[in-house]
């Protein structure tokens, strides 16, 4: 069987038929191609978390170094405390000045800052020789009484806002073989947080590279720069906490939901920030550097951690710490070329063109006034038993097209 041609001058067929074609043409190679990059192998990258606190110092000095002073605000100027005699806060309870190595504990999983504790001294009351026991331990000088004693207060920890955390962290995707780490570019914190937005030093309305000028903005959204370890931001990212928890929309002074009384540096909060990578950018492809952008939100509940430092022979002090307890989640997508992928995208492409033929074919067979003479046309149908059968196709536009056309090649064969 010989497929038959048919070109059909109509105006409108044609207008519809380029229209399709150049939608289908920017979202391919503009869209699809040029700005999402279909073109790509994508893999979700997997890494390690590192946390560091430190106490705010002078100068950001370490403070485990002889001459290193701290940078805490008096007692007397902080409203969640008891030595403040205008103290207003939701909570108010007596302070006390800790560092990062006794306020904080680190594992695997997540970071400890205390910001509240219960501390108990006790002595055990429950001896060897003993062959049965109502309690193990009782409060220093009870007597094994189980009540509470003067050895038994209640302390928030002063100036947690102002703590800093360092965090390092890196991340690899080992089939497309590309890998980052947080020396090598700086992140930014995306915040919808009205205050941090509308006053934060650091603030940008869209990330910048280190060392370029920050873009102004005070509404939200914004991003926030860290500081950094190095200078030229090619070091690890460092966060006050205060920024943190801003971003996150968490006030500590404020009342813990479903505690009247309790306010939220009583209680304790979790916080995850989630680390998001990319080294794709759109217009210009994968890039050489990881780039990683931080979004911190809050968990519902109490954050509570017990720890002990026990006193020989027979005493111990029982902290029930309350405070901001934090998780990293990191997540992403990391990519790079792939000749298979941009075969696929192009394969979808043809596809598309077939598409954007058939409803053009099929507006003009249903839908245009004249869609009984393109049927015709585009279908011409003969019985082979029927004498004259050859004299109607003959007649056929598309076969005297053909003719012609073969007249004119054999025209010019005949010429040479």
């Amino acid at each position: 069987v010989t497929p038959v041609y048919v070109r059909v001058l109509d105006p409108r067929l044609g207008a519809l038929r380029y229209f399709l074609m150049g939608i289908i043409l920017l979202y391919v190679v503009v869209y699809q191609l040029l700005y999402s990059g279909e073109y790509v192998k994508v893999e979700q990258p997997v890494g390690t978390v590192r946390f560091s606190f430190r106490s705010p110092t002078e100068g950001s000095c370490n403070p485990l170094h002889a001459g290193c002073e701290m940078r805490l605000r008096n007692l007397t100027d902080l409203p969640y405390c008891g030595q403040n005699p205008r103290g207003d806060a939701t909570q108010v309870l007596n302070c006390t000045f800790w560092d990062s190595q006794e306020a904080v504990t680190v594992s695997d999983t997540h970071a400890f800052l205390t910001t509240y504790f219960e501390e108990f001294e006790q002595e055990r009351v429950c001896q060897a020789e003993h062959t049965s026991c109502k309690h193990l331990w009782g409060p220093l000088g009870g007597g094994g009484a189980a009540v509470s004693s003067p050895s038994w207060k209640r302390v928030f920890v002063a100036d947690v806002e102002r703590f800093t955390l360092m965090l390092d962290h890196a991340v690899t995707a080992t089939t497309i073989g590309v890998s980052g780490s947080a020396k090598q570019v700086q992140g930014v914190i995306y915040t919808k947080d009205p205050a941090l937005c509308a006053a934060h030093p650091n603030r940008t309305s869209h990330p910048v590279e280190p060392g370029q000028p920050l873009l102004p903005t005070t509404r939200p959204p914004c991003y926030i720069m860290p500081n950094s370890t190095r200078p030229g931001g090619l070091g690890y990212d460092i966060f006050e906490m205060s920024t943190l928890l801003g971003a996150a929309g968490i006030d500590l002074d404020s009342p813990k939901v479903g505690e009247v009384d309790h306010s939220v540096r009583r209680e304790g909060v979790s916080l995850v920030i989630m680390i998001q990578y990319s080294n794709f950018r759109p217009w210009k492809g994968p890039t050489d550097l990881v780039h990683h952008e931080y979004r911190v939100v809050a968990l519902g509940g109490d954050a509570k951690d017990i720890s002990v430092l026990a006193i020989p022979p027979n005493r111990r002090i029982v902290y029930s710490r309350h405070g901001i307890q934090i998780f990293v989640v990191q997540s992403g997508q990391l990519k790079a070329f792939s000749y298979l992928k941009l075969l696929i995208t192009l394969t979808t492409a043809l596809t598309m063109l077939a598409v954007a033929n058939f409803v053009v074919d099929s507006v003009g067979m249903y839908v245009l006034p004249e869609r009984e003479k393109f049927e015709k046309v585009k279908y011409p149908s003969a019985r082979i038993h029927e004498p004259g059968h050859r004299d109607r196709l003959r007649n056929h536009p598309a076969y005297e097209s053909s003719n012609e056309d073969e007249e004119t090649s054999d025209s010019e064969r005949q010429g040479d």
